[in-house]
């Protein structure tokens, strides 16, 4: 139950994440790959939420999902304190952003 509304990201990326509309309590996965197999961290709002190496504890309903040099982030039970701008980087020059809304009281 998301749409794609667009994203902002660097050329290098093989695979971006796109914006999401998703309902609260709803599941959502955000795509990232390098294309190299390099490990991605993940960010909200400027906070690491995945490092690539290990999660941070204060967002245990955040994985990642490793498979084929993807580094998903996965978040489920998404709550309004999910919201925001995400982002998958692995340098300066190999990053990209998206942002989700959360859609319920």
């Amino acid at each position: 139950m998301w749409h794609v509304l667009g994203t902002s990201c660097h050329r290098n990326l093989v695979v971006k994440p796109g914006n999401v509309a998703a309902e609260r309590s709803s599941n959502v996965t955000l795509q990232c790959a390098k294309g190299d197999g390099k490990i991605l961290s993940w960010q909200l709002n400027y906070t690491v939420v995945n490092s690539g190496y290990e999660p941070n504890i204060e967002y245990p309903r955040h994985s990642v999902l490793r498979h084929e040099g993807h580094y998903d982030l996965f978040i489920r039970n998404l709550q309004l304190k999910d919201a925001g701008r995400y982002k998958c980087s692995y340098t300066y020059n190999f990053q990209a952003t998206a942002e989700i809304v959360v859609i319920g009281e």
